[in-house]
């Protein structure tokens, strides 16, 4: 039904414009997150990219809009299980948005926490600990302990915190309990 819903508005806004306005592409991008509720993620992937392209090539890569589909392919890729690719992504999204919109705006640190997430499913638990934390430093100063987007982090960070093995002790502590 959803997806039939989306379907029907990506025509409409095709006709009333073209299939490159940004309207009938932000259609496009509520079609594929529908898509990818569905696992259909091959398809979802296929307009997400076909969007970014767009975006990329009429508005330039630093256009918000293009920033905005940039961000819904490397989470979409991510939760895909293309690793590797999301953080080629991600490595490549995040100076454009820290440069559009600061460090410290929310898109910025929503891709940060994406970024996180995928050093957490490569096996990098430190380094995704490291970015929550900090994520979760600013969230806290900016919306306070209790808004939700600040709950987001702290439960993403207790999530890495839960499933990375204990750190090992130190050789010092060791020995002192052989004593």
């Amino acid at each position: 039904m959803a997806e039939h819903a989306w379907q029907l508005v990506v025509d409409v806004r095709s006709h009333l414009w073209d299939a490159g306005h940004v309207e009938t592409q932000g259609a496009m991008l509520g079609w594929a997150a529908v898509l990818s509720d569905l696992h259909r993620e091959p398809e979802a992937l296929a307009l997400v990219r076909a969007v970014t392209g767009e975006r990329a090539q009429h508005l330039g890569p630093d256009d918000p809009a293009t920033l905005e589909a940039t961000a819904a392919l490397a989470s979409l890729l991510s939760a895909s299980g293309e690793q590797a690719e999301a953080e080629r992504v991600y490595d490549d999204l995040l100076p454009r948005l820290a440069r559009r919109f600061g460090r410290d705006d929310a898109r910025t640190l929503d891709a940060r926490v994406g970024l996180a997430r995928v050093h957490h499913r490569l096996g990098r638990p430190g380094e995704a600990e490291r970015v929550l934390r900090e994520v979760l430093g600013k969230r806290r100063l900016r919306l306070g302990d209790d808004h939700p987007d600040t709950l987001a982090v702290q439960t993403e960070l207790d999530s890495v915190r839960a499933m990375s093995p204990a750190p090992e002790k130190p050789a010092w502590w060791r020995w002192r309990r052989r004593r």
